[in-house]
């Protein structure tokens, strides 16, 4: 629930409540077995990270992809996996395409 509820924010450029349910989800998955979405919601993080940044944390942005990949791959999940490689991807592209 909270990924999708990050995505709302995400897509409202809510990008501070969206870290916020997103850090709230990966706090909640380290305190008990649910970690099976924990890739999608680094993804996320990052994505809301590199939207609000303005470019100012893109390589804070750009790790928090490369391990929501790295952590997708680990487990064997291929589609966390190209869903972080695409948002990877696009995070070398040109800020003002990351907006629109």
């Amino acid at each position: 629930m909270s990924a999708m509820a990050a995505e709302m924010h995400i897509a409202l450029r809510q990008y501070e409540a969206a870290l916020k349910e997103l850090n709230g989800a990966l706090s909640i998955s380290d305190q008990t077995t649910m970690k099976w979405i924990d890739a999608e919601s680094m993804r996320l993080r990052g994505e809301a990270k590199l939207l609000s940044s303005s470019g100012q944390g893109l390589q804070t942005a750009c790790s928090e992809l490369e391990a929501a990949r790295e952590l997708a791959h680990q487990r064997g999940s291929k589609m966390f996996e190209l869903r972080s490689s695409i948002s990877l991807a696009k995070s070398t592209d040109d800020p003002v395409k990351r907006t629109t």
